[in-house]
């Protein structure tokens, strides 16, 4: 993944960094003394996308990803997080390990635990 230098901060969020590939993308919301307080990481951009999102201290969700192109005589509408409850967090595990070559090592770490703890909630 690559990095959006000086992605837009939105006030009243932590700060973020952005990491991104043509097939996924990766947010990090950093708090005091830049400890990870939060990631979305998007996975299938090219097909149907989907999203995981963590925000401390152990909130998750994993979304599915309208669009807004489904009315063809419409304009296209924002995109916006659907529920989905297909989950397979060792292939999103895998497709993240694949991907995040440039993204800093204790952001990786973070995420790859967060994957963990999911798996084991789920069983």
């Amino acid at each position: 993944m690559r990095e959006i230098h000086e992605p837009r901060q939105i006030k009243g969020e932590p700060r973020r960094r952005w990491f991104y590939t043509a097939t996924c993308e990766l947010v990090v919301w950093l708090g005091r003394g830049d400890v990870v307080v939060g990631f979305q990481f998007t996975y299938d951009k090219d097909t149907v996308p989907h999203v995981l999102t963590w925000h401390h201290p152990d909130k998750f969700m994993h979304t599915g990803v309208d669009t807004g192109e489904v009315h063809p005589l419409k304009p296209k509408a924002s995109p916006i997080l659907v529920a989905n409850g297909l989950f397979d967090c060792v292939r999103i595990g895998e497709i993240f390990k694949e991907a995040c070559g440039m993204v800093p090592s204790r952001y990786v770490d973070e995420v790859a635990r967060r994957l963990t703890e999911i798996a084991d909630l789920r069983g």
